[in-house]
């Protein structure tokens, strides 16, 4: 009985925190225009099969260059490629990636920041020390140096990358949760029904720290975003994607002369970005549980 009088305030407790959150966040009339910007660079990634208007890797020959016209709403490349579908179905590569990193960084930084903060001690001592040393080092040279060691540049490895060396601030947010969470009263009643550590850990307390794993996952999905686009830029990235990154190295030599090459794509990336950013924001303060107060 008292097992279950626990599930039960447990679940209460969330969901008013859950109608809290909600509520603080339409308030927030910034959150709500980064989140339409996300939903609809979602949207264009997901019908891109639908809403593209010509095969994005189709070359146009004689058509090199175009500026924007009625053919071509945004132009052509230097291979005569339409670049409103290429941004379009491009929009699916810089979604995927992101989502593909933080799901990486969601899993080391979760099992990192859960035993760190659960167990104390030593164990905390040395896995904290180990993610410090990684937050000082420059991520953006770590992931150079890492993509450099492959000799194929393949989506798949740059994410793999990403999401590998972007998991020390998820570590340290978890692990700020279980600190304080494990000393609240459902985890000592947990205890004394003899439930076991593993599942007091994800049953009891991770379901508890959702809400800054949400937040720090869509605060980090723009820098994997602008991370691919910089690969992508500096030669680095996987030549065989349609990335927003690949269409703006193609257009910095033509910059002069054909401006729209790199602008648009250029202008994706920012707005994108800019989106998740606001809406991460916005998630951030409607889970704060201070302004609350």
């Amino acid at each position: 009985m008292q097992k279950l009088l626990n599930r039960k305030t447990v679940k209460e407790r969330k969901a008013g925190m859950l109608h809290i959150a909600w509520r603080r966040f339409k308030k927030n009339k910034v959150s709500i225009a980064g989140a339409i910007i996300t939903l609809t660079i979602a949207g264009i990634a997901i019908l891109a099969p639908l809403i593209s208007p010509y095969n994005p890797e189709k070359l146009n020959y004689g058509k090199e260059l175009q500026p924007p016209s009625w053919e071509f709403l945004l132009g052509t490349d230097t291979g005569g490629r339409d670049i409103l579908s290429y941004i379009i179905w491009g929009a699916r590569t810089s979604l995927l990636v992101a989502i593909g990193a933080i799901l990486i960084e969601v899993a080391i930084g979760v099992l990192i920041g859960a035993i760190a903060g659960y167990f104390g001690g030593i164990i905390d001592e040395i896995l904290m020390r180990i993610t410090d040393i990684i937050m000082t080092l420059p991520t953006i040279l770590l992931l150079l140096t890492a993509v450099s060691m492959f000799k194929v540049r393949s989506i798949v490895i740059i994410t793999l990358i990403m999401g590998a060396l972007g998991w020390p601030w998820m570590a340290r947010i978890v692990r700020s949760e279980f600190l304080s969470l494990k000393e609240s009263l459902f985890v000592e009643a947990a205890k004394s029904l003899g439930i076991g550590k593993l599942r007091i850990i994800f049953h009891h307390i991770l379901p508890n720290a959702i809400s800054p794993i949400i937040v720090v996952a869509t605060l980090d999905a723009p820098f994997y975003i602008m991370y691919e686009a910089t690969l992508s830029f500096l030669g680095l990235g996987d030549p065989t994607a349609i990335s927003w990154g690949n269409l703006v190295a193609r257009g910095k030599d033509v910059l002069t002369s054909a401006w729209w090459v790199a602008t648009f794509p250029g202008l994706m990336i920012f707005i994108t970005t800019i989106g998740l950013n606001l809406l991460g924001d916005g998630l951030r303060d409607a889970f704060d549980v201070r302004a609350r107060i």
